[in-house]
């Protein structure tokens, strides 16, 4: 396998000026200066299935190389924001929620003070069971309703049994820890589109694959051009992207969360 790119991707990276916008400068630099022999080796593989199509080599290359060039600018300059502040967002809704359920709670130990002293009602509170009970009863779908009545209300009712329920936690103690939770906020799960994670592969991917398809389908690119390996792929993310972290696995989450979609 040679150790330089193709000869006609070579040529249209070198003359960025043509191709290119200022823009996307580091991300043609970091694909023309790439010695990595799994980056080449994929390139080469792009290269043998463009060879296999009737149309012109060179300008296969330089539309490829434009959407790759342009969906790695893309997401460094935009999604990668896009997602921070997404975050950002996310984190100040969790404090919002801890602050709200704070007050809540106060709100009815102060409603229970009241009507304990003055008779109004034994009690401004509710058993928890009872609660969970009553919002399948009122506040869920048919759907989840059933489900709960055919699966779980005998269970809770069995559990119920022989419990005082002075001793176990009222709705206050419940909302209390709801605050005390969000306060601390929640670990991101791994598949999250987080900018470590599948901010640099899914928002790339689905942009990426999205203008590749319609390239196809307007035979302006063969539909065979992107068939190389899951590893060869991660390769060329990598370079493109310019994160040395992305590995084989982030492409088959990827793939796996378009087949859910499409579920």
């Amino acid at each position: 396998m040679s150790s330089r790119l193709p000869k006609r991707a070579h040529s249209v990276l070198a003359d960025s000026e043509k191709h290119f916008m200022k823009r996307d400068g580091p991300v043609v630099k970091r694909l023309l200066d790439c010695q990595d022999s799994g980056f080449i080796k994929a390139f080469w593989h792009i290269d043998k299935n463009i060879k296999k199509s009737q149309g012109s080599e060179g300008l296969y290359w330089a539309i490829f190389l434009q959407i790759l060039v342009e969906c790695s600018s893309d997401y460094a300059r935009e999604k990668k924001k896009e997602i921070s502040d997404a975050k950002n967002e996310y984190d100040e809704k969790l404090a919002e929620i801890s602050k709200t359920a704070d007050s809540l709670s106060r709100q009815i130990k102060a409603a229970q003070l009241l009507g304990s002293k003055y008779g109004f009602f034994e009690s401004a509170d509710c058993c928890p069971f009872e609660l969970i009970k009553n919002a399948a009863d009122n506040q869920a779908d048919s759907e989840t309703r059933h489900r709960f009545n055919d699966r779980i209300a005998g269970g809770v009712n069995e559990a119920i049994k022989g419990i005082e329920f002075k001793y176990f936690p009222d709705i206050p103690n419940i909302i209390d820890e709801i605050s005390r939770q969000y306060s601390m906020g929640f670990k991101v799960s791994d598949d999250a589109m987080t900018p470590k994670k599948a901010g640099k592969i899914n928002f790339f991917c689905e942009h990426f694959f999205k203008v590749i398809d319609h390239q196809i389908e307007i035979r302006q690119l063969p539909s065979t051009i992107l068939n190389i390996t899951e590893q060869e792929l991660a390769d060329v993310l990598q370079v493109s992207l310019g994160d040395e972290s992305i590995c084989v696995q982030d492409v088959k989450n990827f793939k796996q969360s378009q087949k859910k979609k499409k579920v």
